[in-house]
């Protein structure tokens, strides 16, 4: 019952794994896209552009995980 009424108030308890899984994630995506910015093919460059709007949906999951709310931090 109480689970309930936290849940309909927006509070629901996350595993800390699930967040640092999110973040270790997102490092890696930082870490792929200044390899592939580093390489003189344009295929590279533009692969990097793509990873660039993943990393930005990892930093809005690590941002919901963290907080609870999934507008919080989205910027478009």
């Amino acid at each position: 019952m109480i689970q309930t009424i936290l849940a309909f108030f927006g509070y629901t308890k996350i595993p800390k794994a699930a967040i640092q899984i999110s973040i270790l994630l997102e490092n890696d995506f930082k870490d792929l896209i200044l390899l592939f910015e580093g390489q003189s093919n344009p295929k590279f460059k533009q692969f990097a552009e793509h990873l660039k709007v993943r990393e930005k949906a990892l930093k809005t999951m690590t941002s919901f995980l963290r907080s609870g709310k999934l507008l919080h931090g989205m910027t478009y």
